[in-house]
């Protein structure tokens, strides 16, 4: 985490400095060795790697992101197989980013 805040930080550093907004988007083909060693091709996983780099950026005080999840193809990631994949990333988010006060 040390490393990718380190390339993150400056990017977070600049957005707020300009007053902009930031996506912070997972694709499942996309996520990191060590969130797929943990989690794997799951919607709980996407949404981990999502709130690691929400959590950079509300560490440095910039609250002006939101979040973009995109699966490439429907059923290809394990558990993920109809209609609920975007129910089931929408809640996991819930359930695990819990903006501050």
């Amino acid at each position: 985490m040390e490393q990718i805040e380190e390339l993150f930080a400056p990017l977070v550093l600049k957005c707020k400095e300009k007053g902009r907004a930031m996506r912070i988007g997972t694709n499942h083909g996309s996520l990191s060795a060590r969130v797929m060693s943990y989690w794997g091709d799951s919607p709980r996983g996407m949404v981990e790697s999502a709130i690691e780099f929400a959590k950079i950026c509300r560490k440095y005080d910039y609250h002006n992101f939101l979040f973009s999840m995109k699966v490439t193809v429907v059923g290809c990631i394990r558990g993920m197989d109809d209609e609920r994949d975007v129910t089931d990333i929408s809640q996991c988010a819930r359930l695990l980013y819990r903006p501050t006060t």
